[in-house]
C-alpha cells in the first residue's frame, strides 16, 4: 500500500514530467508538510528551480535533500543525482570550487557515473586545469560517454 505522500510525489512527479512546474512544486510541497524528511521531495523541488534556471533555490532544496539523507523516511533516488545536479549550479554560478566537490562526492558514490566526470572535466576546463580536465574526460569516455 503506498503512502499519502508518496502517491503525492507521484502526482507532482508526473506535473514535472508534463512540465506544469508550478503544480509539481505544490505537491512537492504538501509532501514536506506531511513528512518532512521525505528527501526526494527537497530533491524533485531542486530540480524544477534548475529547470527554472533559479540555481539559487535549486541549491537550497538541493542542500537540504543532501543534509536529510541521513535521517530521511523514504530516499528513492541514487544520491549521486543529488550532488551531481547541486555540482551543476554550483558551476553554472561560477562557483567553481564547490562545484568540483559536488562532482568528487558524486563521483565517490558512483565511481563509472560517466556524466559527473565529463562535468567536472569542464569544470576544470574553466579554472585552465587542463591536465585534469583530460583525465576526467577519458574517464568519461573509457565509461562509455
Amino acid at each position: 500500500m503506498r503512502t499519502t505522500q508518496t502517491l503525492i510525489i507521484i502526482e507532482g512527479s508526473a506535473y514535472y514530467g508534463l512540465n506544469e512546474y508550478e503544480k509539481g512544486i505544490r505537491d512537492y510541497s504538501k509532501t514536506i508538510m506531511i513528512d518532512a524528511n521525505y528527501t526526494n521531495a527537497y530533491y524533485n523541488r531542486g530540480c524544477i528551480y534548475f529547470d527554472f534556471q533559479n540555481y539559487e533555490k535549486s541549491i537550497i532544496y538541493l542542500s537540504m535533500a543532501i543534509k536529510d539523507l541521513g535521517k530521511s523516511t523514504k530516499v528513492e533516488l541514487n544520491h549521486t543525482h543529488f550532488y551531481y545536479v547541486r555540482g551543476c549550479a554550483y558551476d553554472i554560478l561560477g562557483n567553481y570550487t564547490k562545484a568540483i566537490l559536488d562532482f568528487n562526492k558524486a563521483i565517490k558514490v558512483d565511481s563509472k557515473f560517466t556524466v559527473a566526470y565529463n562535468s567536472r572535466g569542464d569544470t576544470y576546463r574553466k579554472l585552465g586545469r587542463l591536465d585534469q580536465a583530460e583525465q576526467d574526460y577519458k574517464n568519461a569516455k573509457e565509461l562509455g560517454l
